[in-house]
């Protein structure tokens, strides 16, 4: 499937519109980013409207992203990024395996008793204002911290920096 998605790609450049040369750009050079963009994202980075990468995809044969994402799945292309974590099978390695979680979770929340926990909070808590920034997949981690921060102190702002400037 993704060989066939670049070669219609490069078959059909020369048909292509500016925009959708943008569209292909992307697509022949991101395809390992494909599963993890929606048409607005990714209409986002290339610089054109979800629109336009709506009547693109439907150019060339599906109904939309979802179609092509689901095309993409049935071939089994990206599965490799996908691995199940292994489960021990045994009861020893069931208990060694939770005694070894409660401990990192213990470990993490001893951390906020440290001199260094009570230094990061009084400097979050007396700035002026705190921007905070994400990148890329880890974008929900930020615009928690950051509707977090909204809700105990003012002038907070977020940047997902998906135009890739960050204020």
């Amino acid at each position: 499937m993704t060989k066939d998605l670049q070669q219609k790609l490069k078959d059909r450049w020369d048909s292509f519109t500016a925009s959708e040369q943008k569209i292909a750009t992307y697509l022949l050079h991101n395809i390992r980013d494909l599963p993890f963009e929606t048409a607005a994202s990714l209409s986002k980075r290339v610089g054109v409207s979800p629109m336009t990468v709506g009547r693109f995809l439907r150019n060339l044969g599906y109904d939309g992203l979802g179609d092509l994402k689901e095309a993409f799945r049935g071939e089994g292309t990206w599965r490799h990024l996908y691995k199940e974590p292994e489960q021990p099978k045994d009861t020893d390695a069931v208990a060694a395996h939770l005694q070894q979680e409660i401990r990192a979770l213990t470990n993490v929340h001893a951390l906020t008793g440290s001199k260094e926990w009570r230094s990061v909070v009084k400097l979050l808590m007396s700035a002026d204002r705190v921007s905070i920034a994400s990148f890329q997949h880890a974008t929900f981690l930020g615009l928690a911290l950051a509707k977090t921060l909204e809700q105990l102190r003012p002038r907070v702002s977020f940047n997902a920096g998906d135009d890739g400037a960050y204020v």
